[in-house]
């Protein structure tokens, strides 16, 4: 029995056995943020309440009408706006459908996330749509959702809800499309105390209240960014992109000397080679050699090219940190091949991929968009943190996971995008080039996309947390013995 037909035979009969079905399975947007895909259900009293006509009886009665709710399934099925409910943060959803009641009121939809339920005589985990009814006071019920950050997702279109006066968010090209902001379960730790600081600051600090909402928009629109594609800008994971961590460089040149097969302890063979890489500063063009290193196969397919020829070394780019015999801090750049080939096209082709933790000096966490000298160029300066993976010296144990510190900088409408879009703490990718110069290679951002995979996002953020703790037992250790 279709939803139609059951609403239909109850006001027909006036009895129900248990609640009614709205949808076999939970809709996709819904589990998109973290809502069990159960049967969704709604008892016979839900919807008498919300078909009937306000002030009918004592009742709080919604007036939407038996034609609104027949589309129930539908409404709810293609969302406007998906949130943690407030007033129950741990259990509950709101879903703000596209419908408006007689009032011109946004129709919204209560929804108790995994429940047991009664229909046709059987007890089924489900998740129960509470109540639907249109929103008194939405401009204010919605700021209230911005500042506590609990919206989940919503639909990014030009006549979208929430596009009311003061809470406008980006312009972005991909219309009529749902926007994944959070998971519910891992947004519910930290909303309770955000809704109990918001329910304060309303009522006796204001101004506090007002950040508490622009942080929210800020929340927001790194979403929207996160998933806009321009020509220097973010790309939209959703649409594909990467599942693992990256850490890659492609540096094309000639090869300074050649190179002798070494062996390690263990009988592997490897090799270390210099690359010559020409670069225009200006008018001049300068010259910088990189040391790279390769193992097994590709170290005994590098032993025989001669010294001069031209070469494409792709592989991993480690930073190293070091004091001088003097005492001056210094950094050096070196690259772990994974291939080593001669270039179809001789020319400049030196790009980089790295995945990390955004890094900002700001108290806030967020990145400046500065302007060069001369006030033509915006541009932003920002730290990636960005994993070592498991390439390592023969002969030597894998060490536990350490993250090297690379500085990117973007400029023009690369830099807006990623100053919008970033914060201390993301997880992101960013794709670029990769500029030569005296104090070694400076990665330089040209678009990035942020990385939401939870299986990645978990091991990473597990990995850094162990690098932490190492960093913090090892200083413990150095006060101890001093």
């Amino acid at each position: 029995m279709s939803f139609r037909e059951a609403i239909e035979g109850y006001f027909k009969e006036k009895k129900a056995e248990g609640m009614f079905i709205v949808l076999d399975h939970t809709p996709r947007v819904l589990q998109d943020v973290g809502v069990p895909d159960f049967p969704v259900l709604i008892s016979p009293q839900t919807v008498k309440k919300a078909i009937f006509p306000a002030g009918n009886t004592g009742d709080n009665y919604h007036g939407l009408g038996v034609n609104m709710m027949e589309r129930l399934p539908d409404l709810i099925s293609d969302p406007e706006i998906v949130m943690n409910s407030l007033s129950h943060p741990q259990d509950s959803v709101v879903i703000v459908t596209g419908e408006r009641d007689k009032e011109n009121r946004p129709v919204v939809a209560a929804m108790q996330v995994d429940r047991t339920a009664r229909s046709n005589f059987l007890y089924v985990t489900s998740n129960v749509i509470a109540s639907v009814y249109g929103r008194e006071n939405f401009e204010s019920f919605l700021k209230d959702n911005i500042a506590a950050q609990s919206l989940l997702a919503f639909k990014n279109k030009k006549d979208r809800l929430c596009l009311n006066r003061g809470l406008q968010l980006p312009d972005i090209r991909s219309a009529d499309r749902m926007i994944i902001i959070r998971d519910r379960a891992q947004n519910v730790n930290g909303l309770q105390e955000r809704i109990s600081r918001l329910r304060t600051n309303k009522v006796k600090n204001p101004e506090a209240y007002e950040e508490m909402v622009l942080q929210g928009r800020r929340e927001i629109e790194r979403a929207v960014f996160s998933r806009t594609r321009t020509a220097d800008a973010v790309v939209n994971i959703q649409e594909g992109g990467s599942s693992r961590m990256n850490n890659e460089v492609t540096l094309q040149g000639k090869l300074v000397d050649e190179v002798q097969l070494e062996t390690s302890k263990n009988g592997k063979h490897f090799a270390r080679g210099k690359l010559a890489i020409e670069q225009a500063h200006g008018e001049e063009v300068k010259t910088h050699t990189y040391p790279f290193t390769v193992f097994g196969a590709v170290a005994e397919q590098l032993a025989d090219y001669k010294a001069g020829a031209q070469l494409e070394v792709a592989g991993q780019l480690n930073r190293d940190d070091y004091t001088t015999a003097e005492g001056e801090r210094r950094t050096s750049f070196s690259i772990v091949g994974r291939e080593v080939k001669r270039p179809q096209e001789v020319g400049s082709k030196n790009a980089i991929k790295l995945s990390g933790f955004v890094q900002s000096q700001a108290e806030d966490g967020s990145l400046e968009l500065k302007t060069s000298q001369d006030g033509k160029t915006q541009f932003v300066n920002f730290g990636l943190a960005v994993k070592r993976d498991s390439f390592h010296r023969e002969g030597e144990p894998k060490s536990k996971a350490q993250y090297d510190t690379f500085y990117l900088t973007a400029f023009g409408d690369a830099a807006k995008q990623i100053v919008s879009s970033y914060h201390k703490g993301d997880l992101a990718e960013f794709h670029g080039n990769v500029n030569m110069g005296k104090n070694g290679i400076s990665p330089i951002a040209t678009s990035g996309k942020m990385i939401r995979e939870a299986s990645v996002i978990q091991d990473a953020q597990a990995d850094r947390a162990a690098e932490n703790e190492n960093v913090q037992s090892a200083k413990s250790e150095r006060v101890h013995t001093n």
